[in-house]
């Protein structure tokens, strides 16, 4: 789980999440808060209308499956993916 959500903060950081977002995500990670984590890179994704990979969005959905939040929770994130 560390690795996959250490893959997605780097991830999120590469599309542009301010460093403030990382630092609170990394924070997070470091202190076992899974769930936390990925909420911060989420909401803070989503707040700033950062524009994803299709990709980057997989490995959300996936993360959120391992933690046991319903997809159907992050799935408003969606929008933001790249029509590459």
């Amino acid at each position: 789980m560390r690795r996959l959500l250490t893959e997605i903060v780097e991830k999120a950081g590469v599309s542009g999440l301010p460093k403030s977002d990382l630092d609170n995500a990394r924070e997070l990670l470091k202190n076992n808060e899974f769930g936390l984590c990925l909420d911060v890179v989420v909401t803070q994704v989503y707040e700033h209308e950062i524009l994803i990979e299709f990709g980057f969005y997989e490995l959300l959905k996936e993360a959120a499956a391992i933690i046991g939040i319903p997809c159907e929770e992050i799935d408003f994130i969606r929008k933001l993916v790249r029509a590459d």
